[in-house]
């Protein structure tokens, strides 16, 4: 019996039982965010002025199709504007897609949760935080 043999009669491959599924993952300027953590801070804007939009990637570590079902704001609020015109809403694997998200202060300082609905299995809800404050 050859060494090859051996190996493949007593050793189970990770992927051969393996069920395909999505796997989200979320960066903004690079850095992965952390469910329930700081997406981004907008620092000091001052009032009537806008943010740089801050671009945020989602990409698909998974082996099946990521559909994303939503991505929004867990209150209406005008300071926070969210751009979904360039968003993919259905991401293959390896695949990546973005988002923007821009601050304009209409009074005091701000903080909003974003959230984002996908079929994850491990995380089908993902929320991050965004802070702004006015100069």
């Amino acid at each position: 019996m050859y060494r090859s043999d051996l190996f493949d009669k007593h050793f189970t491959r990770d992927n051969e039982n393996s069920v395909p599924e999505p796997d989200i993952n979320l960066k903004q300027s690079g850095n992965d965010v952390p469910i329930g953590g700081l997406g981004h801070d907008f620092s000091y804007i001052q009032i009537g002025t806008s943010s740089s939009p801050a671009t945020f990637t989602i990409k698909n570590l998974g082996t099946d199709d990521l559909n994303i079902t939503n991505i929004l704001l867990t209150a209406d609020d005008p300071d926070f504007t969210v751009d979904l015109s360039s968003t993919v809403f259905t991401i293959p694997p390896s695949g990546i897609t973005t988002f923007y998200v821009t601050f304009t202060p209409q009074g005091y300082g701000r903080y909003r949760n974003l959230v984002i609905n996908s079929n994850d299995p491990n995380v089908s809800l993902y929320n991050l935080r965004l802070e702004g404050d006015l100069e």
